[in-house]
Protein backbone atom coordinates (compact mmCIF):
# COMPACT_ATOMS: atom_id res chain seq x y z
CA UNK A 1 0.00 0.00 0.00
CA UNK A 2 1.40 2.98 -0.64
CA UNK A 3 1.01 6.10 1.72
CA UNK A 4 1.43 9.98 0.90
CA UNK A 5 1.75 12.47 3.95
CA UNK A 6 1.45 16.23 3.71
CA UNK A 7 3.73 17.78 6.42
CA UNK A 8 6.37 16.07 8.58
CA UNK A 9 5.35 18.04 12.12
CA UNK A 10 3.97 15.31 15.48
CA UNK A 11 1.51 14.44 13.47
CA UNK A 12 3.08 13.59 9.92
CA UNK A 13 6.28 11.93 11.02
CA UNK A 14 4.68 9.42 13.78
CA UNK A 15 1.95 8.55 11.16
CA UNK A 16 4.95 8.22 8.64
CA UNK A 17 6.67 5.77 10.81
CA UNK A 18 3.63 3.89 12.43
CA UNK A 19 2.63 2.84 8.57
CA UNK A 20 6.14 1.86 7.40
CA UNK A 21 6.16 -0.75 10.55
CA UNK A 22 3.23 -1.65 9.35
CA UNK A 23 4.25 -2.35 5.52
CA UNK A 24 3.56 0.86 3.81
CA UNK A 25 5.37 2.14 1.57
CA UNK A 26 5.35 5.94 3.09
CA UNK A 27 6.40 9.02 1.20
CA UNK A 28 6.59 12.60 3.41
CA UNK A 29 6.56 15.98 1.69
CA UNK A 30 7.50 18.75 3.81
CA UNK A 31 8.36 22.24 2.82
CA UNK A 32 10.35 23.74 5.57
CA UNK A 33 11.90 20.73 8.16
CA UNK A 34 10.97 17.53 9.68
CA UNK A 35 9.46 17.73 13.12
CA UNK A 36 7.36 20.86 12.00
CA UNK A 37 6.21 23.24 14.64
CA UNK A 38 6.67 21.94 17.85
CA UNK A 39 10.41 20.95 17.53
CA UNK A 40 11.21 24.23 14.66
CA UNK A 41 9.77 26.81 16.42
CA UNK A 42 7.53 25.83 19.46
CA UNK A 43 7.60 23.17 22.26
CA UNK A 44 11.35 22.71 21.99
CA UNK A 45 12.95 25.48 21.36
CA UNK A 46 10.70 27.96 23.74
CA UNK A 47 11.50 25.43 26.26
CA UNK A 48 15.18 25.69 25.40
CA UNK A 49 14.91 29.70 26.21
CA UNK A 50 12.95 29.09 29.55
CA UNK A 51 15.89 26.93 30.20
CA UNK A 52 18.22 29.58 29.88
CA UNK A 53 16.34 32.39 31.46
CA UNK A 54 15.95 30.37 34.11
CA UNK A 55 19.81 29.54 34.81
CA UNK A 56 20.59 33.61 34.29
CA UNK A 57 17.65 34.33 37.22
CA UNK A 58 19.22 32.12 39.21
CA UNK A 59 22.03 33.28 38.84
CA UNK A 60 21.77 36.56 39.81
CA UNK A 61 20.34 34.86 43.33
CA UNK A 62 23.89 33.02 43.77
CA UNK A 63 24.84 35.35 46.16
CA UNK A 64 21.83 34.68 48.74
CA UNK A 65 23.34 30.96 48.75
CA UNK A 66 26.95 32.34 49.16
CA UNK A 67 28.28 32.10 46.07
CA UNK A 68 29.97 35.57 44.66
CA UNK A 69 29.91 35.81 40.97
CA UNK A 70 33.28 38.47 39.97
CA UNK A 71 32.35 40.09 36.88
CA UNK A 72 29.02 40.95 35.24
CA UNK A 73 26.52 38.55 34.51
CA UNK A 74 24.68 39.12 30.64
CA UNK A 75 22.57 37.09 29.02
CA UNK A 76 24.43 36.31 25.74
CA UNK A 77 21.35 36.08 22.69
CA UNK A 78 23.79 34.44 20.53
CA UNK A 79 24.76 31.72 22.64
CA UNK A 80 21.69 31.32 23.86
CA UNK A 81 20.41 30.72 20.19
CA UNK A 82 23.17 28.30 19.39
CA UNK A 83 22.55 26.35 22.11
CA UNK A 84 18.71 26.27 21.35
CA UNK A 85 19.68 25.57 17.48
CA UNK A 86 21.79 22.78 18.62
CA UNK A 87 19.23 20.97 20.64
CA UNK A 88 16.52 21.29 17.79
CA UNK A 89 19.11 20.16 15.02
CA UNK A 90 19.80 17.04 17.31
CA UNK A 91 16.21 16.34 17.26
CA UNK A 92 15.96 16.91 13.53
CA UNK A 93 18.42 14.33 12.70
CA UNK A 94 16.39 11.70 14.92
CA UNK A 95 13.79 11.93 12.79
CA UNK A 96 15.38 11.93 9.80
CA UNK A 97 17.42 9.32 10.77
CA UNK A 98 14.52 7.37 11.30
CA UNK A 99 12.93 7.74 8.18
CA UNK A 100 16.14 6.07 6.63
CA UNK A 101 15.91 3.34 8.97
CA UNK A 102 12.26 2.31 8.11
CA UNK A 103 12.45 3.14 4.54
CA UNK A 104 10.66 6.54 4.30
CA UNK A 105 10.73 8.76 1.45
CA UNK A 106 10.88 12.49 2.14
CA UNK A 107 10.09 15.01 -0.29
CA UNK A 108 11.43 18.30 0.32
CA UNK A 109 9.37 21.32 -1.35
CA UNK A 110 5.66 22.08 -0.94
CA UNK A 111 2.54 19.88 -1.90
CA UNK A 112 -0.56 20.67 -3.33
CA UNK A 113 -3.69 17.62 -3.94
CA UNK A 114 -4.36 17.45 -7.79
CA UNK A 115 -6.86 14.95 -7.08
CA UNK A 116 -8.38 12.51 -4.86
CA UNK A 117 -5.16 10.21 -5.36
CA UNK A 118 -2.70 12.45 -6.32
CA UNK A 119 -0.17 14.99 -4.91
CA UNK A 120 1.75 17.54 -6.95
CA UNK A 121 5.47 18.48 -4.87
CA UNK A 122 6.78 21.69 -5.90
CA UNK A 123 10.36 21.50 -4.78
CA UNK A 124 12.55 24.42 -3.42
CA UNK A 125 14.58 24.48 -6.69
CA UNK A 126 11.08 24.77 -8.54
CA UNK A 127 10.89 21.45 -9.93
CA UNK A 128 7.74 19.62 -9.93
CA UNK A 129 6.23 16.13 -9.30
CA UNK A 130 3.40 13.67 -9.00
CA UNK A 131 3.13 11.60 -6.12
CA UNK A 132 0.57 8.87 -6.48
CA UNK A 133 -1.01 7.14 -3.24
CA UNK A 134 -3.93 5.03 -2.01
CA UNK A 135 -3.91 6.74 1.11
CA UNK A 136 -3.15 10.29 2.23
CA UNK A 137 -2.92 11.86 5.39
CA UNK A 138 -3.16 15.81 5.89
CA UNK A 139 -0.82 17.13 8.32
CA UNK A 140 -0.17 20.70 7.75
CA UNK A 141 -0.57 22.20 10.82
CA UNK A 142 -0.46 26.05 11.75
CA UNK A 143 0.97 29.06 11.34
CA UNK A 144 1.19 32.13 13.89
CA UNK A 145 -2.32 33.88 13.36
CA UNK A 146 -2.14 37.49 12.26
CA UNK A 147 -3.92 40.35 13.18
CA UNK A 148 -4.37 41.87 9.65
CA UNK A 149 -3.59 45.55 10.55
CA UNK A 150 -0.43 44.97 12.08
CA UNK A 151 2.01 42.76 9.43
CA UNK A 152 4.93 40.82 10.61
CA UNK A 153 7.97 42.51 9.97
CA UNK A 154 10.08 40.70 11.68
CA UNK A 155 11.79 43.75 13.17
CA UNK A 156 9.28 45.88 15.24
CA UNK A 157 5.93 43.27 15.26
CA UNK A 158 7.13 39.93 15.36
CA UNK A 159 4.97 36.10 15.48
CA UNK A 160 6.10 33.45 17.99
CA UNK A 161 8.47 32.67 15.15
CA UNK A 162 10.57 35.43 15.19
CA UNK A 163 10.60 36.07 18.87
CA UNK A 164 12.68 32.79 19.09
CA UNK A 165 15.24 34.05 16.64
CA UNK A 166 16.05 37.48 18.31
CA UNK A 167 20.30 38.54 17.95
CA UNK A 168 19.90 41.96 20.49
CA UNK A 169 18.17 41.59 23.54
CA UNK A 170 15.08 44.42 23.80
CA UNK A 171 15.04 46.69 26.46
CA UNK A 172 10.93 46.43 26.13
CA UNK A 173 8.07 44.18 24.66
CA UNK A 174 4.71 44.68 24.17
CA UNK A 175 3.28 41.30 23.90
CA UNK A 176 -0.62 41.43 22.22
CA UNK A 177 -2.20 37.98 23.78
CA UNK A 178 -2.03 36.62 26.80
CA UNK A 179 -2.46 33.00 26.10
CA UNK A 180 -0.07 30.00 26.51
CA UNK A 181 2.45 31.68 23.88
CA UNK A 182 2.14 35.43 24.92
CA UNK A 183 2.59 34.04 28.33
CA UNK A 184 5.45 32.07 27.66
CA UNK A 185 7.72 34.50 26.07
CA UNK A 186 6.56 37.01 28.52
CA UNK A 187 8.22 35.13 31.38
CA UNK A 188 11.37 34.36 28.65
CA UNK A 189 12.18 37.93 28.02
CA UNK A 190 11.45 38.96 31.65
CA UNK A 191 14.07 36.99 32.87
CA UNK A 192 16.28 37.82 30.36
CA UNK A 193 15.88 41.65 31.42
CA UNK A 194 13.67 42.88 29.19
CA UNK A 195 10.26 45.36 30.38
CA UNK A 196 7.50 43.44 29.65
CA UNK A 197 3.53 44.47 29.00
CA UNK A 198 1.09 42.82 28.07
CA UNK A 199 -2.28 43.48 26.19
CA UNK A 200 -5.42 40.73 26.41
CA UNK A 201 -8.87 41.32 24.86
CA UNK A 202 -10.50 39.03 27.37
CA UNK A 203 -10.97 39.02 31.03
CA UNK A 204 -7.85 37.15 32.10
CA UNK A 205 -4.83 35.48 31.03
CA UNK A 206 -5.27 31.88 29.58
CA UNK A 207 -8.73 32.75 29.10
CA UNK A 208 -9.13 28.81 28.02
CA UNK A 209 -7.91 27.29 31.01
CA UNK A 210 -9.73 27.03 34.33
CA UNK A 211 -10.28 30.11 36.79
CA UNK A 212 -7.83 29.05 39.44
CA UNK A 213 -5.25 28.02 36.92
CA UNK A 214 -5.47 31.82 35.17
CA UNK A 215 -6.03 33.27 39.18
CA UNK A 216 -2.27 31.23 39.77
CA UNK A 217 -0.54 32.82 36.95
CA UNK A 218 -1.53 35.88 36.92
CA UNK A 219 0.04 36.11 40.52
CA UNK A 220 3.22 34.77 39.28
CA UNK A 221 3.43 37.34 36.06
CA UNK A 222 2.94 40.29 38.93
CA UNK A 223 5.81 38.82 40.73
CA UNK A 224 7.91 38.90 38.09
CA UNK A 225 6.76 42.13 37.45
CA UNK A 226 5.14 42.05 34.25
CA UNK A 227 2.51 44.42 33.33
CA UNK A 228 -0.80 42.77 32.57
CA UNK A 229 -3.77 44.86 30.83
CA UNK A 230 -6.72 42.85 30.45
CA UNK A 231 -10.57 43.72 28.76
CA UNK A 232 -8.55 46.23 26.23
CA UNK A 233 -7.89 45.81 22.65
CA UNK A 234 -4.64 46.80 21.07
CA UNK A 235 -6.50 48.85 17.72
CA UNK A 236 -3.49 50.70 16.14
CA UNK A 237 0.42 49.97 16.08
CA UNK A 238 2.80 52.40 14.69
CA UNK A 239 6.57 52.18 14.65
CA UNK A 240 8.35 55.44 15.18
CA UNK A 241 12.08 56.50 15.90
CA UNK A 242 11.37 55.81 19.67
CA UNK A 243 9.81 52.74 19.56
CA UNK A 244 6.57 51.32 18.70
CA UNK A 245 3.40 52.70 19.42
CA UNK A 246 0.37 50.83 20.88
CA UNK A 247 -2.86 52.77 20.90
CA UNK A 248 -5.61 51.09 23.58
CA UNK A 249 -9.34 50.70 23.40
CA UNK A 250 -9.01 52.47 26.83
CA UNK A 251 -7.33 55.52 25.44
CA UNK A 252 -4.03 54.61 26.84
CA UNK A 253 -0.44 54.26 24.90
CA UNK A 254 2.38 51.82 25.67
CA UNK A 255 5.83 52.45 23.75
CA UNK A 256 7.81 49.38 23.55
CA UNK A 257 11.16 48.69 21.57
CA UNK A 258 9.11 45.33 20.36
CA UNK A 259 5.71 44.17 19.26
CA UNK A 260 5.13 40.52 20.15
CA UNK A 261 1.34 39.64 18.25
CA UNK A 262 0.34 36.26 20.26
CA UNK A 263 -3.35 35.82 19.17
CA UNK A 264 -2.94 32.01 18.23
CA UNK A 265 -2.82 29.47 15.92
CA UNK A 266 -4.14 29.44 11.83
CA UNK A 267 -4.60 27.02 10.03
CA UNK A 268 -2.56 25.86 6.94
CA UNK A 269 -5.48 24.66 4.76
CA UNK A 270 -5.00 26.75 2.49
CA UNK A 271 -3.20 25.79 -1.11
CA UNK A 272 -3.20 22.70 -0.80
CA UNK A 273 -5.09 21.57 -3.27
CA UNK A 274 -8.24 20.89 -1.08
CA UNK A 275 -10.97 21.54 -3.32
CA UNK A 276 -9.30 19.81 -6.51
CA UNK A 277 -10.00 16.85 -3.98
CA UNK A 278 -13.52 18.00 -2.93
CA UNK A 279 -12.49 17.97 0.43
CA UNK A 280 -15.10 19.89 2.47
CA UNK A 281 -13.43 22.78 5.24
CA UNK A 282 -15.17 24.75 7.79
CA UNK A 283 -15.68 28.12 8.50
CA UNK A 284 -12.29 28.96 10.13
CA UNK A 285 -10.33 26.61 7.38
CA UNK A 286 -10.76 23.62 9.77
CA UNK A 287 -11.13 20.00 7.90
CA UNK A 288 -14.43 17.73 8.93
CA UNK A 289 -13.73 14.15 9.64
CA UNK A 290 -15.29 11.34 10.87
CA UNK A 291 -14.21 9.15 14.23
CA UNK A 292 -11.63 7.99 12.43
CA UNK A 293 -9.94 10.75 11.13
CA UNK A 294 -11.11 10.58 7.81
CA UNK A 295 -12.19 13.15 5.55
CA UNK A 296 -15.93 13.51 3.47
CA UNK A 297 -13.67 11.37 0.73
CA UNK A 298 -12.58 8.27 0.94
CA UNK A 299 -8.96 7.26 1.94
CA UNK A 300 -8.03 10.96 2.83
CA UNK A 301 -7.36 11.30 6.21
CA UNK A 302 -6.62 14.80 8.79
CA UNK A 303 -5.06 14.77 11.78
CA UNK A 304 -3.58 17.91 14.12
Amino acid sequence: MRVAILGAGPGGYVAALKAAQLGAQVTVIEDIEVGGTCLNRGCIPTKALVASAEAYSKAKDMEEFGIELRGELIPNLQKINERKNKIVSVQVKGIRGLFKSWGVTLKEGRGALLSPREIEVRGKDGSTEKIEAEKIIIATGSRPAQIPTFIFDGKNILSSDDALNLTEMPKSMLIIGAGVIGCEFACIYKELGADVTMVEMMPRAVVTEDMEISGLLEKELKKKKIKLHTNVKVEKVEAREDGVHAFLSDGKEIIAEKVLVSIGRALNSDGIGLENAGIQKGKRGEITVNKKMETNVPDIYAIG
